[in-house]
């Protein structure tokens, strides 16, 4: 039974001032995926296909180590390096999918629970032009409604900067 999936629709609005300004904004939607139920979407929604061409697809090759290989395995090793624990966990993914054949996907979130359904930990995967990806893993803290993350940036390419994330429930 898919009861851990679903849709999201939103608009993407992107204001920079400097060195000139410029704005645009869309509409998107994103899937929201429980890694566990990819394989029975695909076989009961006839548009939506995992690692095989469709109108919408979702390929694990768009994520992790970008060879195709398990989700689970690469968000577990990631969660280890940061000294969180990987027992019975439910790995959720907020990523846009492929749309006949094409991605465009800046940014992923991978959301970790554990066997009570609390949220301990949230992953980003944050893609570049420039085929860059960088993991940014945080631990949650499951009583707060906000969640608020904030990092260096890691870039190969240029300098330094501040990222801040604000997630609302």
């Amino acid at each position: 039974m898919i009861n851990g999936s679903c849709i999201y629709t939103g608009k993407v609005i992107h204001k920079r001032f400097k060195p000139k300004k410029h704005f645009f904004q869309y509409r998107v939607f994103s899937l929201f995926l429980d890694l566990d139920e990819i394989k029975e979407i695909s076989n009961k929604i006839n548009l939506f296909s995992h690692n095989k061409f469709n109108l919408i697809s979702f390929y694990n090759k768009d994520h992790g180590e970008r060879n195709g290989s398990s989700l689970k395995d690469w968000v577990k090793k990631n969660l280890k390096q940061s000294g969180i624990k990987t027992e019975n966990i439910k790995i959720k993914l907020l990523c846009y999918p492929r749309i006949l054949g094409y991605v465009f996907n800046p940014l992923s979130i991978f959301f970790v629970y554990d066997k009570n359904s609390s949220l301990i930990s949230i992953l980003y995967e944050v893609k570049n032009t420039f085929g860059e990806q960088h993991t940014y893993v945080f631990k949650a803290n499951s009583k707060s409604k906000v969640l608020k993350n904030n990092c260096k940036k890691k870039v190969l390419r240029f300098s330094f900067y501040e990222s801040s994330i604000h997630l609302l429930f």
